[in-house]
């Protein structure tokens, strides 16, 4: 594949262009812009479903929605099609089923769980459930209330739909069924008390979940199949083990998001503050091995993508306004090339298909 598409999102205007398409050509390692989307106020995170035919942005705001957004990639076009309210307020993370018929939103502000029908071939939404967290946790500045931040799909594997939400203000993982008819809470999972947790992965194999605690700079592994006691087998700091355990907040730094490698044996965490990008190497229990840390190219890591190929991540440095270009070795650490692209408080990437 000689060049990589990603879609950026941003801290904006509406008048800005929050929204852009970018390429990445693996043979120079330049990231370029192809088109961009104006007219949506602080779309933070952009997702498209699998084909890469329809993005959805929120508009992190106190009246949050979300935005359906065409994309044609050989006409260089990101065009509005719908936008639709999600009964909250600072909607910052969406994640749609494998059928791309359902969107999940998790609104940071207001604390609720917004689901959508998706029109498949018109991108219309249709807001079909609300659900409000109540909690809160031991830091009284920033778990003061539920603070869901992401929301994820677990793997299906022909299974009934499953959604994981990951609340920073409650530090729980609380889970949901979801199918046509219903939209209800299954159980939740504490993390470690004040953690924050904030990203999820899931293992290739469907076994393993891996959570970052935003606000202790930690990294947490759960297990998926076991039938009795915790599930959660494994604590250690994006830091490195010559940092004191997730149990003291890291005050200078906050870690952000998590992603593993393609190849499943390596996984990748960003922390702002430190501005590094953490690597680990995944062992054949699920558990993790501390390998380094390198410059994350900027300020302030947000949010990265590895790309499918794996031989590039690329990392959206909030605090320096670029999107920053590290190529992975054969060792699994990213290296910094040197290479960036300059964009407006950048907060989120995603690979189109």
């Amino acid at each position: 594949m000689a060049v990589t598409y990603l879609l950026a999102g941003s801290y904006a205007l509406a008048a800005d262009e929050g929204v852009q398409m970018l390429a990445l050509d693996h043979r120079t390692g330049r990231l370029n812009r192809v088109c961009g989307h104006r007219g949506i106020e602080n779309p933070s995170y952009v997702i498209s479903n699998a084909p890469g035919n329809l993005a959805f942005a929120v508009s992190e705001t106190d009246a949050g929605s979300v935005v359906a957004l065409q994309v044609d990639v050989q006409r260089q076009e990101l065009r509005q099609v719908a936008m639709q309210e999600t009964g909250g307020s600072a909607p910052c993370h969406l994640c749609l089923d494998e059928a791309g018929s359902w969107l999940y939103a998790a609104n940071y502000g207001s604390g609720h769980i917004s689901r959508f029908r998706v029109e498949l071939h018109t991108g219309r939404l249709e807001l079909t459930d609300v659900v409000r967290h109540i909690g809160r946790g031991p830091n009284p500045r920033r778990q003061a209330s539920a603070h869901p931040h992401s929301v994820w799909m677990r793997p299906s594997a022909g299974q009934p739909s499953v959604v994981v939400a990951a609340d920073l203000g409650m530090d729980a993982l609380v889970w949901y069924r979801s199918d046509d008819a219903r939209f209800e809470r299954m159980a939740a999972w504490p993390c470690p008390p004040g953690s924050g947790p904030r990203h999820v992965a899931f293992h290739p194999s469907g076994r393993w979940m891996y959570v970052v605690g935003e606000l202790t700079s930690s990294l947490s592994v759960f297990t998926l199949d076991a039938t009795s006691g915790s599930p959660r087998q494994q604590d250690l700091s994006t830091l490195g083990p010559d940092v004191d355990g997730p149990s003291m907040p890291a005050l200078d730094n906050t870690a952000a998001d998590i992603h593993l490698h393609p190849n499943g044996r390596f996984l990748y965490v960003s922390n702002r503050g430190d501005d590094s990008i953490a690597t680990f190497r995944m062992e054949a229990d699920g558990t993790v091995t501390w390998l380094g840390r390198t410059e994350c190219g900027g300020r302030t890591p947000r949010n990265f993508a590895v790309l499918p190929s794996g031989d590039f991540l690329v990392c959206a440095n909030q605090g320096s306004d670029e999107v920053a270009v590290l190529r992975i070795g054969p060792s699994g650490e990213p290296t910094f090339t040197g290479y960036t692209y300059r964009m407006s408080r950048p907060t989120s990437l995603w690979v189109l298909a």
